[in-house]
């Protein structure tokens, strides 16, 4: 992996959102919703176990954020803002169907 070139992207990202002070998880969430045109909701994951800290599944009409119990509300932040982070830097998402995700998440 190129670091540099990671850090430069990461740096053009950030100044790409142009946030105003003062800069919070929900600050952020609500510039994400009017720059992706959808509601993100933030939802914990029920039972999760170790091996799953967030998700983020961007469906048709709402990106959905997934979170393990964190032991406090700034390790829940860190987790929702990796997840944000994911946004903010286009990473690719898998496609699953209906069904798929239904078996993870029934409800």
């Amino acid at each position: 992996m190129d670091y540099n070139a990671a850090r430069s992207r990461a740096r053009e990202a950030e100044a790409s959102l142009s946030l105003s002070e003062p800069v919070s998880l929900a600050s952020i969430q609500t510039h994400l919703e009017g720059q992706r045109g959808r509601k993100i909701v933030i939802k914990p994951i029920e039972g999760a176990t170790d091996k799953v800290c967030g998700l983020w599944f961007g469906l048709d009409h709402l990106d959905l954020i997934m979170h393990a119990r964190a032991a406090s509300e700034v390790h829940r932040q860190q987790i929702v803002l990796h997840e944000f982070a994911h946004m903010i830097l286009r990473h690719e998402q898998d496609t699953v169907s209906a069904e798929y995700a239904g078996a993870f998440f029934p409800d």
